[in-house]
């Protein structure tokens, strides 16, 4: 699976599932925060976000053969985080659980997992040392 084609395939459903999976198990003001962002993009603007999105896991995957803590791993880490702040303020905190998430719930695991073998790992490791680079104590 290609990222263009990861991001493509969750459906309406799917997202609401995961917003509900987050407002249960995080804060229920930052799904609302994300979903008022969200909503107010135009079109063009979402599909910007969406390629935006692509875009940089590629170059997640593109840093995977240099490890998690490699510069070019650092600066996926730190464009994800940016991205990830663009739909809701997120602490290092909250994304350091974020990368969690990724090897806890079996779906984004399995989706990660399907666009690279070793991405939902990567992932979580370069984002971890990102956060702990960043001053959030382990």
């Amino acid at each position: 699976m290609t990222p263009e084609e990861y991001f493509k395939g969750i459906s309406e459903e799917k997202q609401a599932e995961y917003q509900e999976y987050i407002r249960e198990r995080y804060d229920p003001a930052l799904v609302k925060e994300s979903n008022r962002r969200y909503s107010a993009l135009t079109k063009t603007e979402k599909q910007a976000l969406l390629d935006e999105g692509n875009r940089i896991t590629g170059e997640i995957i593109a840093a995977i053969p240099f490890g998690p803590g490699s510069e070019q791993a650092q600066k996926a880490a730190e464009k994800w985080y940016q991205h990830i702040n663009g739909f809701y303020p997120c602490s290092l905190e909250m994304f350091k659980g974020l990368g969690q998430l990724y090897l806890e719930h079996p779906d984004f695991t399995a989706n990660y997992r399907s666009i690279h073998p070793a991405m939902p790992e990567f992932l979580t490791e370069s984002i971890n040392i990102y956060c702990r680079n960043h001053g959030l104590e382990s």
